[in-house]
């Protein structure tokens, strides 16, 4: 994110660092600023903003599935399940090499 805001010449600094979802969430109630999250788990109280702020559009990201190639039989279904809930989640089509 900030590599696109300075390429664009919008000021910006950090002014909270964290690995605790709560605390962001704390922190954009408290009007700290904004955060660059994905739209899914989003509290309802809190807006989705872009272009109306003179925000650059941000490029799109690569979520990959990594596994084992030989995965036990036991593990095969978790780890089906977790890739077809996040393509639907992020509304993705299927991987363009097919691979899985």
């Amino acid at each position: 994110m900030g590599a696109v805001l300075d390429r664009s010449q919008t000021r910006w600094r950090a002014v909270l660092n964290t690995p605790n979802l709560p605390a962001v969430w704390a922190g954009l109630r408290s009007g700290l600023g904004i955060v660059v999250r994905m739209d899914h788990g989003r509290p309802e109280d809190l807006a989705c903003v872009g272009a109306e702020f003179g925000l650059p559009d941000l490029p799109n990201i690569k979520v990959r599935l990594l596994r084992a190639p030989n995965l036990s039989r036991l593990a095969e279904r978790p780890a089906q399940v977790l890739r077809e809930e996040t393509l639907r989640h992020l509304g993705a089509a299927e991987p363009q090499h097919g691979k899985r």
